[in-house]
């Protein structure tokens, strides 16, 4: 019973703080943009799921991303899916 209250708790903290990989999720759908600086996030959600890899547990994160394009204008919001576990970024359009 302790064990499973100091599981319980751990998830609860993960939860209220984000997983402590939201920033590193930012940063990495960012940077498969073409203009990292004009990067805009919207309907970002942490915790949105789970995934067990080798017996480890890890978030997803979704939400859309909007950034320039080659020729300096907005390209318009595309969903994107990161895993923290493998660390890795799906996007809608590709």
């Amino acid at each position: 019973m302790k064990k499973f209250l100091i599981i319980m708790s751990a998830f609860i903290l993960a939860s209220c703080f984000g997983g402590g990989d939201q920033a590193e999720a930012k940063r990495t759908v960012a940077a498969m943009m073409k203009d990292i600086s004009s990067v805009e996030f919207k309907n970002f959600v942490s915790n949105a799921g789970y995934q067990t890899v080798s017996d480890e547990t890890f978030l997803y994160y979704c939400g859309s991303i909007n950034a320039k394009n080659s020729f300096c204008g907005y390209k318009g919001y595309d969903e994107f899916v990161y895993s923290a576990g493998t660390k890795t970024v799906y996007l809608k359009s590709e």
